[in-house]
């Protein structure tokens, strides 16, 4: 196959608009059909990730708030304060979340903010991607054309938020302009203190052995991550309850039937059935995630390619934690732009063209009341992930016994 830039955009273009005409034709002619699992729940929870943040926050004290359990608070308190500013455009404390989410002002605000949110993602992915034509602007157009950006705007997760500040990061993060630099890190913190991992990609910085960067990163992550605490009531004797929450969070998703990525999305099809081996099985598979995910983040160092390198941190974010539901693949917008502002192309990195487009597919594959897309979204994260690592583990290697020839 030819592996000249133009000819890999056109193909990407072709393959994503044949399915997104695939999904749209199938809606009108269905609406309740296969194709609306395109949505969570066929939208029977709509915006449900934001509406009920709204209302645990609703009274400044989201930890010890037992609503839907407490497992459920288990955000960083960057968030809680945030939506407890929003949560003020309803009446969040006196109804319940669905009734003062689904007022007409507080609809119209969500959507409001999730489009604003997506314009400016579509912009700093254009910083990104650095190229004007019409068929890069088109290729971009495509990713909001996604299953996993419509899964995500129906959500009205707050990851839209952690994901453009991520892409902010990775396009400043080694700017020579010291002030786009800080950005960067700022925009990191506050990435991290909405979702967590996204912290992940402080080690590039340890990876170029900036250490003063490294030093300002970790300030940063710490004032933005922790001093929100303060503006909630209990302030700093929050944190055991944040802690004991998020224990409980991992718990009550370890086997839940969710789109999601990771080993986890497939175990929770067969946890009632065999319960008496699927704890061992979990055991296995997680230490061979951890050692994995460890080696991905070691050999990335050595990876030089830098959509590649990037692609094996955002498998880790994605493919680690317990609770990674589809939408964040979002994290994957960026790299896949990187991916084809690439210049040269080895043979095989046509796969990875291949296993974008089954990452962005909107068409829902329904077998049996199974829904086969959103496990084939995730088997090809993970066959990703495989490539990377065995490519990484290569060229860490090949430098090792080349460092070694020198000295010999």
């Amino acid at each position: 196959m030819r592996t000249d830039k133009k000819y890999y955009k056109v193909v990407f273009i072709i393959l994503i608009l044949i399915l997104q005409i695939c999904s749209i034709v199938a809606l009108l002619v269905d609406f309740d059909g296969n194709q609306a699992n395109i949505f969570f729940q066929k939208t029977k929870n709509y915006l449900a990730d934001y509406i009920n943040v709204a209302k645990y926050s609703a009274e400044n004290n989201p930890y010890f708030s037992t609503i839907n359990g407490n497992g459920e608070h288990a955000y960083l308190p960057f968030t809680y304060v945030l939506f407890y500013l929003l949560s003020k455009l309803s009446d969040y404390v006196n109804l319940d979340a669905f009734t003062a989410g689904y007022s007409t002002l507080s609809l119209a605000e969500i959507n409001l903010l999730f489009t604003l949110l997506t314009l400016i993602f579509f912009i700093v992915l254009k910083r990104v991607y650095q190229e004007n034509n019409l068929i890069d602007d088109v290729l971009i157009l495509m990713l909001f054309g996604s299953g996993i950006y419509i899964f995500s705007y129906e959500r009205g997760n707050i990851v839209f938020l952690s994901v453009i500040c991520l892409t902010v990061y990775l396009n400043y993060y080694d700017s020579k302009n010291e002030m786009k630099k800080q950005i960067a890190f700022v925009a990191l913190a506050v990435a991290a203190a909405i979702k967590g991992f996204p912290a992940l990609f402080g080690v590039l910085l340890i990876y170029e052995k900036r250490w003063k960067d490294a030093i300002y990163l970790i300030l940063y992550g710490i004032i933005i991550s922790m001093l929100p605490f303060v503006f909630l009531e209990n302030g700093f004797s929050n944190i055991p309850q944040w802690l004991q929450n998020l224990e409980m969070n991992n718990l009550s998703y370890k086997y839940a039937n969710f789109p999601r990525f990771g080993y986890l999305a497939f175990l929770s099809i067969f946890s009632e059935k065999y319960n008496n081996c699927i704890e061992i099985l979990d055991m296995i598979l997680k230490i061979i995630t951890v050692i994995s995910c460890l080696m991905m983040a070691v050999t990335s160092n050595k990876q030089e390619v830098k959509w590649k390198k990037f692609l094996g941190l955002i498998l880790i974010l994605i493919m680690f934690p317990v609770n990674s539901a589809i939408y964040c693949g979002l994290y994957l917008f960026p790299v896949i732009l990187l991916f084809f502002k690439e210049q040269v192309y080895k043979k095989y990195d046509v796969i990875y063209m291949f296993l974008f487009v089954i990452c962005l597919n909107p068409f829902q594959i329904v077998i049996k009341n199974v829904n086969l897309t959103w496990y084939l979204v995730n088997i090809s994260a993970m066959i990703m992930f495989g490539m990377i690592l065995i490519e990484n583990i290569q060229l860490y290697k090949a430098k090792i016994c080349g460092t070694n020839n020198q000295i010999n």
